[in-house]
């Protein structure tokens, strides 16, 4: 992976397990990764904040109603909803 452009990003990771997201913000140590663990948490995020990127969980925290929800607000990039 190219680090460099990776580097600074906003990425919001949305998960029920904590495992998932304390992976996740050690893989991408050069990013800013804002974590949420419910649906409500991720909303709050979403209205306060913008987003390079997001990595949402499909089931636990129902990342498709969240990805719309992003879409609506334009709280991310078009192209930048990874799904898990």
């Amino acid at each position: 992976m190219r680090r460099a452009c990776w580097k600074g990003k906003r990425i919001l990771a949305v998960d029920d397990e904590p495992d998932i997201l304390e992976t996740l913000e050690a893989l991408l140590p050069m990013c800013v990764v804002v974590k949420a663990s419910t649906a409500d948490q991720a909303r709050k995020l979403m209205d306060t904040q913008s987003f390079d990127i997001a990595i949402l969980d499909i089931m636990g925290v129902d990342g498709y109603k969240l990805l719309e929800l992003a879409k609506k607000k334009k709280s991310l990039p078009s192209c930048s909803r990874p799904m898990l």
